[in-house]
């Protein structure tokens, strides 16, 4: 691709200077390789109006006009930011006698200075490269900003549409209580939860962690949401909808990332339920206090399509119980307040069924916030690493 032709604008009031900048400008060997296009002023408003219409990259500015002081037009010159490479590069031009001038504006932003009396072709062609070299750096910084802020925004806008696609409230379920919250890391995560309608009216919760961070996670989360809820609508087995939804995740994944999942089915006057689990534990807190874990039955989803066989289980609730779904995040936070000693602890499963199990007399939701308050104590409210996702459902008299 062809280089941009630099451009150069002479402002000064002599015509005889200008023909002779011009003159050097065309002569010189390294501005005839940039196809130099020039353009001439001969006041400083004429300058500045040629500055905004002409966007060059080089300004040669003589120190006296006849209508406004060099460096008052000097800060007009360099003021406001182009569409292509900001503010241009000015070299004040003076003749004999003006160098304290120069050297002023040197002080206040000029790239440059050059005495006419002294002036040479190579001298002002050398001159012109160097100033056109610090633009098409600042040129190559603003692109890269650019670019990163075109980044970031449609990271927002991923993030945005992700927070849309979390449930804004719990399903009524009789004799269940059910709360859920999703903390992303960043602007977008691979963590998510999900209330699906079953075809056989029950009511499914989904728990998901996807592996990785960013954007590309988000979007695997969202393709797993998106298959669950489809299959959720004419299969009743939490074990044949992780299986299908497998099929199409692996069409994705290619098998380079992969989603650990938990879905389980309530039924509206049962306190029975029954789970699906891929490469994700559940927990069960008696109303006694006593745990049940809730294993894994078959890997992750995302590795193989033959790797998911369909399996599922119950278990049966008693008034108090609670079932805890949470991702690592949660587990995974750590606290550095042993970090001489003994380097960084984890918060770990068993401190995370600790705190549920002595609040297990609080709502769905206050458990939730009970557990988020001690997470964040541990971790002395340092920026999270991991997306942190929690469900908690209570069963309640039916």
């Amino acid at each position: 691709m062809a280089k941009e032709a630099i451009k150069i604008l002479i402002v000064d009031d002599s015509p005889t200077d200008r023909k002779l900048l011009r003159r050097f400008i065309e002569g010189g060997r390294w501005a005839r390789s940039q196809q130099a296009v020039v353009y001439e002023a001969d006041t400083g408003q004429l300058g500045h109006e040629s500055r905004l219409r002409d966007n060059p990259h080089c300004v040669l500015l003589d120190c006296l006009l006849p209508d406004v002081d060099g460096l008052e037009i000097l800060a007009k010159l360099r003021n406001g930011n182009s569409h292509n490479h900001g503010f241009p590069a000015v070299v004040m031009v003076t003749g004999f006698g003006n160098e304290a001038v120069a050297a002023e504006a040197m002080r206040r932003g000029a790239q440059d200075f050059l005495v006419k009396d002294h002036l040479t072709a190579d001298m002002l062609d050398v001159c012109i490269r160097r100033a056109v070299a610090v633009v098409r750096r600042r040129q190559r910084g603003i692109g890269k900003s650019a670019k990163l802020n075109h980044t970031k925004s449609q990271l927002q806008a991923a993030g945005e549409l992700q927070r849309r696609m979390l449930p804004t409230a719990s399903p009524r379920v009789p004799g269940f209580d059910i709360a859920g919250v999703c903390y992303p890391a960043a602007e977008t995560g691979g963590d998510f939860f999900d209330y699906v309608t079953v075809s056989d009216h029950a009511v499914g919760i989904v728990l998901g962690d996807v592996s990785g961070h960013g954007l590309g996670p988000a979007i695997l989360a969202a393709d797993a949401r998106a298959y669950l809820r489809a299959f959720s609508r004419t299969v009743t087995s939490p074990g044949q909808i992780l299986l299908h939804s497998n099929q199409l995740l692996c069409d994705d994944t290619k098998g380079e990332s992969f989603v650990t999942l938990v879905l389980v089915h309530l039924t509206p006057g049962s306190l029975v339920l029954r789970y699906a689990a891929a490469g994700h534990q559940a927990f069960v807190v008696r109303h006694s206090g006593t745990v049940c874990t809730l294993d894994s039955q078959q890997p992750p989803l995302g590795l193989g399509a033959d790797m998911i066989a369909g399996c599922e289980a119950e278990i049966a609730l008693q008034p108090g119980d609670l079932l805890l779904l949470m991702t690592d995040g949660i587990t995974e936070s750590t606290s550095t307040h042993d970090l001489p000693r003994s380097g960084a602890t984890m918060f770990g499963v068993e401190r995370a069924l600790d705190v549920v199990r002595e609040n297990r007399h609080r709502s769905a939701f206050n458990v939730i916030e009970q557990l988020l308050t001690q997470v964040r104590q541990f971790t002395a409210h340092h920026i999270q690493d991991d997306d942190m996702t929690v469900v908690v459902v209570k069963a309640e008299s039916v």
